[in-house]
């Protein structure tokens, strides 16, 4: 029997093949990120936000043009090589839409919802090749592809997230999860390819690739190695084809890993241990050491138990631990890693998955939570931690639901993650709104200096300057308050100067000592550094009424305490310059730091900067020598820059004066 030609004949229609559910997930982890975060992308700046984006113009071209796009790449940021790609990203941002936060914070979210899909590719992965699981097939089965999309949605909507997709600098955390998941993924494939007998030399370079794109936003890629050595432990065993070891992968990773030890021992803890990061920061190296340990169980309480309330976003409260039983919580928790870390080893040849989740938590954390000079706590560090946690939940979870039925299972393992994306949403409309988000950190976090300071100057933009509004006198609470904590900086005494002294009135002495003593007491931290620049500008444009008495002596008693303080030195130069006009002081006061230390290169562009606007053609000896020592040093690319710019100012200028004479 012939088939109806009539295309309109219902047996001429052909049944439409199913979506394939992979790309089903895909879509629903895309609509379930994008509604869970929406709320939070009217939001602004926020702390490291103002002096990496909102301050700084070198990443803010107009147009795509290649000259410009590099200028952005080189700018001067925190890293060691500039993190080229995170700039890059921001350029970009900035050619297309402006300084438009909106579109920065959107940005951050399509790279989140493209890490939320590189992760169900991985855990995907990992679920097809464990020990015990599915053998591997190009198509992973239905329950496989739903198990990895539930870990991929959790990942994806936990509110731990929230202050790394919404925190605009953090894009750099988010680009290095991109770069260091693309390198895990195409790694595993490539050794897929290699335990089926094909060939995986193209995976590999991709897995290379990856991993420089990572490094390129951030540092933080690193971790790359450690991630790939428990892959193998725990998940393909350093099998080769026919399912014996293979010598060539297990003889690199173990180079691999000598390599990293060597490194640590040789280069890292010695810089660590003796940087002198460690005296602004008021504790040893041993010290960040131990107070990893309780820093490290708060992350998983706050993984684990996702109240909104415990994410304070400023850990600047935190008190570091005298020794191992001082407090004694210290050492329990300690004692507690240790604990789930012989746990792993016990169980990973039943629960490998549940072993690979816990050491992946402690490899994502080993550079941040190690000897390196850091702030002790920031949640964005656990962006690619928290998939730990949640890949040991997986074997578990499967414990608890075999006895449903496929779909009761899937809904029972739904929940959680709906719960997920509903605090999720919570956390991310607190941070819809500068002020609505200080007065929540502020509420959660009363001990918190950064907290309540953060408060006080969002109370103080509302008040537009009228000494009679509501704000002003609550700013100024909040500033007293935070002044008064103990792990305060001299930021809030600072703010309170301000206040004051641009009020037509010099500052009183009652509220300018208290910001001086502060200063004074111990070695100056970054924010002690900030805030004593703040001043010092403020003085300088006028807004200010700060006597200069009062400010040379504070410089003079700081330069003098703190004589090895680059900043201290350049910042009293330079108000000796321009608020008294002492510009032979302030030259003579560069010239005498930099024969006491050698190899501090703003030092050397600073003196050089001073010699040029004194007398250019005079100081050309000396100016180039300065720029020559400077040139010599490792310097950041954009400030290498300025150092060739100044050349060619002053090559321009001693042309134009030879003539005249």
């Amino acid at each position: 029997m012939n088939r109806p030609t009539d295309p309109m004949h219902p047996a001429s229609r052909r049944p439409r093949a199913p979506w394939p559910l992979g790309l089903l997930t895909l879509l629903a982890l895309a609509a379930l990120g994008g509604a869970a975060f929406w709320p939070g992308l009217s939001g602004g700046y926020l702390f490291d936000d103002l002096p990496n984006l909102a301050q700084s113009r070198t990443w803010k071209v107009d147009s795509l043009a290649p000259a410009a796009l590099w200028a952005a790449m080189t700018s001067d940021i925190s890293g060691a090589v500039g993190r080229p790609l995170a700039m890059l990203s921001f350029a970009i941002n900035h050619a297309l839409t402006g300084e438009h936060i909106y579109s920065l914070k959107l940005t951050n979210l399509l790279m989140h919802l493209v890490n939320a899909s590189l992760v169900f590719v991985l855990c995907r992965q990992l679920l097809v090749l464990a020990p015990g699981e599915c053998q591997a097939k190009d198509r992973a089965p239905p329950r496989v592809t739903l198990a990895a999309g539930l870990v991929a949605a959790a990942w994806l909507v936990h509110p731990l997230q929230v202050s790394t997709v919404l925190y605009t600098v953090q894009r750099m955390e988010i680009g290095a999860a991109t770069g260091l998941l693309v390198c895990l993924a195409t790694y595993l494939a490539a050794r897929s390819r290699q335990l089926a007998g094909r060939p995986a030399t193209g995976y590999f370079a991709l897995a290379a690739a990856g991993l420089l794109g990572g490094l390129g936003f951030k540092e933080s890629a690193l971790v790359a190695p450690g991630l790939l050595l428990l892959l193998e432990a725990f998940v393909l065993r350093f099998r080769g084809p026919g399912g014996r070891l293979s010598r060539p992968i297990f003889g690199l990773h173990a180079v691999w890993l000598a390599a990293a030890l060597l490194a640590y021992f040789i280069v890292v803890l010695p810089d660590a241990v003796g940087s002198s990061a460690y005296e602004a920061r008021g504790y040893s190296a041993g010290q960040r050491l131990l107070s990893q340990g309780p820093i490290l169980v708060m992350y998983l309480g706050q993984i684990l138990i996702p109240s909104p309330d415990s994410m304070l976003f400023y850990y600047d409260h935190l008190q570091v631990p005298a020794g191992l039983f001082s407090p004694p919580r210290t050492a329990g928790a300690l004692a507690t890693l240790v604990a789930l870390l012989g746990l792993a080893l016990a169980i990973h040849r039943r629960w490998p998955l549940t072993a690979l989740g816990i050491f992946w938590f402690f490899a994502c954390h080993a550079l941040t939570s190690n000897v390196i000079p850091l702030e002790l706590a920031f949640e964005h560090r656990n962006y690619l931690a928290l998939l730990g946690p949640l890949l040991a939940l997986v074997e578990l979870s499967r414990k608890a639901t075999a006895r449903l039925h496929g779909d009761a299972a899937f809904t029972a393992m739904s929940l959680p993650v709906l719960l997920l994306a509903g605090l999720c949403f919570l956390q991310a409309s607190t941070w819809s709104d500068p002020f609505r988000l200080h007065t929540a950190l502020a509420g959660r976090n009363a001990d918190s200096p950064r907290a309540n300071y953060a408060l006080g100057v969002e109370l103080h933009a509302l008040a537009r300057g009228d000494t009679r509004s509501p704000q002003w006198a609550l700013a100024r609470r909040q500033f007293e308050h935070a002044a008064r904590l103990p792990q305060a900086s001299a930021l809030p005494d600072q703010a309170l100067v301000v206040m004051d002294s641009t009020q037509g009135t010099p500052v009183p002495r009652a509220i300018w000592e208290p910001f001086a003593s502060k200063l004074l007491a111990a070695r100056p931290r970054p924010d002690d550094i900030s805030a004593l620049h703040n001043v010092v500008a403020c003085r300088l444009t006028g807004r200010c009424h700060i006597p200069d008495a009062y400010l040379l002596d504070l410089l003079d008693r700081l330069d003098a305490g703190n004589p090895y303080f680059t900043e201290v030195g350049i910042i009293r130069a330079n108000f000796l310059w321009n608020g008294p006009g002492a510009r032979d002081e302030a030259i003579n006061a560069l010239r005498e730091r930099r024969s006491r230390r050698k190899n501090e290169y703003e030092v050397d562009i600073a003196l050089a900067q001073f010699l040029m606007a004194s007398n250019l053609h005079a100081n050309k000896g000396e100016i180039l020598m300065l720029l020559d020592a400077a040139g010599a040093q490792e310097l950041p690319p954009a400030t290498r820059e300025k150092v060739r710019l100044l050349a060619e100012q002053l090559d321009a200028a001693t042309r134009e004066e030879g003539p005249r004479q």
